[in-house]
């Protein structure tokens, strides 16, 4: 951050006048004499670049705090997408502060957020401040700072809304497509596991247990947990497999692109696992061909397993398991809203 001299110069001035008049009224000087001792200053101060002790506040620390703190959780575990997103949201705290980290206060984060608001809707509000609410916490826990600045701030409400799921019967549309028997085998696979789409990216073939139709998968925080699906899928599966060997596919990862890259690297495989921009576009291409007006994506797949598993009695501690959540309280805010139709439905089948 460049310096201005010349407007400390100027301040300095203005201070010395003000001290003179002040502090030796003993010299009674009117306005006249006050001009004159300001034109002796400024000549004085000329020749001089004159910087305030204050000047220390304008080096700030944050980028090299930022690389501490993501070289520790990078030690600790976290996901590449989730430091990623950390370093993401970190620079942005970076470009908007220069001072220490010290003197960043709770007025200063509340106009950060202000900031930040005008491009965020709450819940996306609520999921930027995370990184930086961990961030500050960590800087007081290593003793970096006295008081964590987010400590006092709350969240930003966000409208209450029950999470997009498919019916019953666009779940069957898309069922009824032409699909190619990869895609048909990835959208049973959403359907019955209810993984998150990085999670199945990283499954291997090597992982599926298809005699117990099973398969351990790496949650978040590289959580490892047990997940399930039906024969149907499993059916999905094996002829998806049986053609990608008739094909020549050669992958250790269980979905991989169909077509192998061109200039590919010596000693990789020929045939790369789908990322998570690659099972997007085959959902849309899904959504496309059923002819769903509802913005489909991977997640919300995770949203129908959850709702149908609560809507058919699955006990929510069950539901919890499966989906790699660290708290029950996190799976009933999620997905036990259910519709009003539903709830009458339980309420007269149950109660008579």
């Amino acid at each position: 951050m460049e310096y201005n001299y010349r407007d400390c110069n100027n301040e300095l001035m203005v201070k010395l006048l003000g001290k003179l008049t002040l502090e030796l009224p003993q010299l009674e000087v009117d306005l006249q004499e006050q001009l004159k001792i300001k034109r002796v200053i400024e000549e004085t101060l000329y020749e001089y670049e004159v910087t305030s002790k204050e000047t220390a506040l304008v080096t700030s620390d944050l980028d090299e705090k930022i690389n501490y703190f993501l070289a520790t959780k990078k030690l600790e575990g976290l996901a590449p997408a989730t430091l990623k997103g950390y370093n993401y949201n970190l620079r942005k705290l970076q470009r908007y502060f220069h001072k220490p980290i010290s003197t960043i206060t709770t007025p200063d984060i509340k106009m950060f957020m202000y900031a930040e608001s005008e491009s965020k809707n709450p819940a996306g509000m609520n999921t930027f401040m995370t990184s930086i609410r961990l961030f500050f916490k960590w800087l007081q826990n290593e003793e970096f700072i006295v008081k964590d600045p987010c400590s006092s701030i709350k969240p930003v409400k966000e409208p209450k809304s029950q999470k997009p799921h498919l019916t019953e019967e666009q779940v069957e549309m898309l069922r009824d497509c032409m699909l190619s028997r990869r895609d048909r085998a990835i959208l049973e696979f959403f359907l019955s596991t209810g993984c998150r789409v990085g999670e199945v990216g990283n499954v291997k073939v090597k992982d599926i247990d298809f005699q117990n139709k099973t398969l351990l998968v790496i949650g978040k925080g590289n959580k490892e947990r047990r997940v399930y699906f039906t024969e149907r899928c499993k059916r999905a599966i094996i002829n998806y497999l049986k053609e990608r060997e008739e094909k020549g596919i050669v992958s250790k990862y269980l979905f991989c692109s169909s077509k192998a890259p061109k200039n590919r690297k010596i000693n990789t495989e020929p045939y790369k696992k789908l990322d998570n921009r690659g099972y997007q576009v085959i959902v849309d291409k899904m959504q496309k061909m059923a002819n769903i007006e509802m913005r489909i994506t991977p997640h919300i797949f995770r949203h129908t397993f959850a709702t149908n598993a609560l809507k058919s009695g699955m006990r929510p501690e069950i539901i919890q398991e499966i989906l790699g959540h660290s708290d029950v309280g996190i799976t009933l805010k999620v997905y036990a809203k259910l519709a009003q139709t539903e709830v009458e439905y339980s309420y007269r089948k149950l109660v008579s």
